[in-house]
């Protein structure tokens, strides 16, 4: 489990205040372990894709900066082929391309170091990263619930799976929501 001190290590290498990346790196992937990139083996069933190889991956508008790669390496050593970073005005945004049962999907996790985004956050997260494409976010059923940053929260959109239109009408109001 990280600490404190840990965190405030990781956010400062991650914005560049921090010189000796490489022994920094080395010392977490010792202290927790880790061996390879976990964003699919984090959860089951999920296979890694490449950025450069996935069907769909976000290049947000340039007034958000890419954090730099060293932070992926501090997870693991090949997370930069399968992971992207980029952060504005304290938001952070990290993307993902996996494949769940042959489907491929992108996956942006967006967080404040002390808050909730907000709902023009997320408007914000979804317009720079998914355009006018569908996004879902989902909210699992507790056994399945994975908290690793009490901040944070996730967009979905898939190329392969489109996501249905929930469109309904308001009975009287003439109009769908």
């Amino acid at each position: 489990m990280m600490n404190k001190e840990d965190v405030q290590k990781i956010n400062d290498m991650a914005l560049g205040k921090t010189e000796g990346g490489d022994e920094l790196i080395q010392s977490f992937s010792d202290k927790f372990g880790l061996k390879q990139c976990p964003m699919g083996g984090m959860f089951g069933e999920f296979e890694n894709v490449r950025c450069d190889e996935a069907q769909y991956f976000p290049a947000p508008p340039s007034f958000w900066t890419e954090i730099s790669p060293l932070l992926y390496r501090m997870l693991a050593d090949n997370c930069g082929e399968f992971i992207k970073g980029w952060t504005y005005k304290g938001l952070r945004v990290l993307a993902s391309a996996v494949k769940y049962h042959g489907w491929e999907w992108l996956h942006v996790s967006f967080s404040r170091q002390n808050r909730i985004p907000s709902y023009e956050e997320v408007q914000l997260v979804k317009e720079n990263f998914f355009g006018d494409r569908k996004a879902i976010m989902v909210f699992p059923t507790k056994e399945h619930y994975v908290n690793t940053h009490k901040y944070c929260l996730h967009l979905w959109y898939s190329i392969d799976n489109p996501i249905p239109d929930f469109d309904i009408e308001i009975k009287g109001l003439g109009r769908q929501i």
